[in-house]
Order: C-alpha cells, then sequence, then structure tokens
C-alpha cells in the first residue's frame, strides 16, 4: 500500500530543503529517478543519480529535518558521491566499517569516525575503481563481499577483502583462471555463508557455482563448477542450506528445490543432478488489466506437489 510519508514540520525549501531526489514544486519532471532502497544503521537509503540518501534514524517514513535552526543527529543525510568517474550508485552492501556503495565503475564507502551516524559525521570515499554490472547485486562471501563485472565474452567475479576506513581494500578477481569459459552477463547470484557457496544464473539453463573454503580470514581451497539444468533458470535463492530455483520452459513455469546438504554428501558436486523435487506449480497466465490500469492478480487453484 502506499506509504504515509511525513510532511515537513518546519522551516522550508531552503533551511529544510527536500531530498535531493524529489521533484521541486510545480516541476513533476525535476525530479531523480531512484536507483534502489536498502536499510542501513536503523535509516532508509536511497540511491539516486549521484546521491546517497537517508531517512531520520528511526523514522523511516521521514525524509525532513526536526528544525530549520539546527542539524541533530537523527536527521536525514544526503551527500553526494562524487569521482573522476560518471558515478551513479545502483547497489549497496552492508559491513562493519560502513555502507559499500557500487556504480558501474567505482566503489565507494559511507561511513563514519564517530560513534553516531550523523549528517556532521558521514562521509564517503572512494575505495577502488572496479566495472560491476549494474544487472546484479553484491553478496557476501563469508565476512568479505563479492561482485560481478561483464566484459563482452565472460564475466568477472571479484572479492573485495579489508574494506577499513582508512585505505585501501584489496579487489582480487577470483575468476580468473576460468576466464575463458565464464559465461559473459551472469546477474543472478545465490550466496550461502554458511556452505560457502554461490551460485550464478543468466537466465539459460547453466548455473555456474563457486565453493569456497576459508578458515578464519584466509582463503584455503576454492574451485568452480557448473550444473546444466533440463529448464532455464529464471531466478534462485539459498536458504536454510536448500536451493530454491523458478525454472521455466516457455510455457510453464517451475519452483524446485535441492538440499543442498543432502546433495553434497551424496553426489559431489562433479555428478550430473537431473532430479529435484517441484515444490510448487504454476501456469502461464495472460495478465488483465484492473479498472485504474493495474494489473488483477489471478488466484491460482492448482495442487502443489512435492
Amino acid at each position: 500500500s502506499p506509504i504515509p510519508w511525513n510532511s515537513r514540520e518546519a522551516g522550508d525549501d531552503d533551511t529544510v530543503p527536500l531530498p535531493s531526489f524529489a521533484p521541486v514544486e510545480g516541476e513533476p519532471l525535476s525530479g531523480k529517478t531512484i536507483s534502489n532502497i536498502k536499510l542501513f544503521r536503523n535509516r532508509f537509503v536511497f540511491l539516486s543519480d549521484e546521491n546517497v540518501i537517508t531517512s531520520r534514524a528511526g523514522d523511516f517514513f521521514n525524509l525532513f529535518g526536526k528544525s530549520a535552526l539546527t542539524v541533530t543527529a537523527d536527521d536525514p543525510i544526503d551527500i553526494t558521491a562524487s569521482s573522476n568517474y560518471a558515478s551513479y550508485p545502483t547497489d549497496c552492501i552492508a559491513i562493519n566499517a560502513g555502507l559499500i556503495i557500487f556504480s558501474p565503475f567505482n566503489q565507494f564507502l559511507l561511513t563514519t569516525d564517530n560513534d553516531v551516524f550523523s549528517p556532521a559525521t558521514a562521509k564517503i570515499k572512494d575505495i577502488s575503481s572496479y566495472d560491476f554490472n549494474v544487472n546484479s547485486e553484491p553478496f557476501y562471501l563469508g565476512t568479505n563481499v563479492g561482485f560481478l563485472a561483464t566484459e563482452t565474452s565472460a564475466s568477472k567475479l571479484y572479492e573485495m577483502t579489508e574494506v577499513t576506513r582508512d585505505g585501501q581494500p584489496i579487489v582480487v578477481e577470483q575468476s580468473k583462471l576460468i576466464s575463458r569459459s565464464f559465461a559473459a552477463n551472469l546477474t543472478r547470484a545465490a550466496a550461502s555463508k554458511e556452505l560457502g557457496l554461490v551460485l550464478f544464473s543468466d537466465g539459460s539453463k547453466t548455473a555456474w557455482g563457486y565453493k569456497y573454503f576459508a578458515d578464519g580470514e584466509r582463503k584455503l581451497q576454492s574451485a568452480f563448477f557448473k550444473w546444466e539444468f533440463s529448464h532455464d533458470v529464471v531466478d534462485h535463492y539459498v536458504m536454510d542450506d536448500v536451493y530454491y530455483a523458478v525454472m521455466g520452459d516457455g510455457s510453464d513455469t517451475h519452483l524446485v528445490e535441492i538440499n543442498l546438504g543432502e546433495f553434497i554428501q551424496q553426489q559431489g558436486y562433479e555428478q550430473d543432478y537431473s532430479e529435484f523435487k517441484y515444490v510448487d506449480f504454476q501456469q502461464t497466465l495472460t495478465p488483465v488489466l484492473g479498472p485504474l490500469g493495474g494489473f488483477v492478480t489471478i488466484p491460482y487453484s492448482g495442487d502443489i506437489q512435492v
């Protein structure tokens, strides 16, 4: 349902300004597109154009400061991520040091040197300059962060470590050994920190996997593999050691599951795996426009298959 956003309680556009993505009153085309929304430090975070905007602390639906006379610690934050490249943040991921923000050509760190994260203490710094596939999302590799980039012929898997408030992080291309065969345009990552496993999909019948074993801060072993399914992997996710995948063949769509814990013990990653459980079954339906132009939800009455 629509969110009841709070109105401005004090000041005007000069003393308590609108968030940088909001259109000026009377000029609806002056607003900027919001590229992503996340949560960080008890604040709603908006990525828009070159800016990172947050709500008030603990008040997610309030984007205005309390007073026109002073700035308080829980006031919204509106800060620009600037570099020598065109920096348009598209995604972010939280770590202990702060919020890593990803743009097509740069990575930034939104952080503070103070215990209190406020407009007076927040700062954003350029920490690395690696390509990032804006159609993908960053993910956790244990205590580290992984992200994807795409060249013409292959994807790249980067791992970022030792991200601190001071100094540059270490970024390693983990996919270098398979750079000639790693599929291009991989965008969907399903990661499990508990299993030390990440599965990648580009919407085809092939799912690439990256298995790693780390002992504390050291990565002792890692390997790549791939699975070939009978259906296209539309989307996938790992939850509680179970791999859930939405698979389609052009006419039907299936939600299937693979218990990764049992699968690893019984077959290993190198074996062919063509059997999986159908959790649900969904027919392909034609969307129906409602009276106000919105799509009408059509209930499905089919049987659940396990």
